[in-house]
């Protein structure tokens, strides 16, 4: 019995996840600014994210400044970083 509400549990928990591993994300900061990046791990409300593509728009935009959801680093053109972000930045 125990195992069937697992299944049960864990074929509702798959069938309402909008992220998945693999995904190519969008976080936008606005203005033309943000990053692509492709999920490389999820645990809990946080996404694991290789950034693949920064964009700057802008004369005076030279970075994407630290925040939750630049995993706390900054973020220049032609960066490949892993960092973490909520799930939160990209929904």
């Amino acid at each position: 019995m125990k195992k069937v509400i697992l299944g049960l549990l864990l074929l509702c928990t798959l069938s309402n996840a909008k992220i998945t591993y693999g995904d190519r994300i969008h976080v936008d900061f606005g203005r033309g600014n943000g990053f692509d990046g492709i999920v490389q791990d999820i645990r809990g409300n946080m996404l694991r994210v290789k950034v693949i593509d920064v964009q700057l728009k802008g004369f005076f935009v030279l970075y994407l400044n630290p925040s939750t959801c630049t995993g706390n680093e900054i973020l220049n053109k032609g960066d490949r970083k892993l960092i973490w972000i909520r799930k939160t930045c990209v929904e």
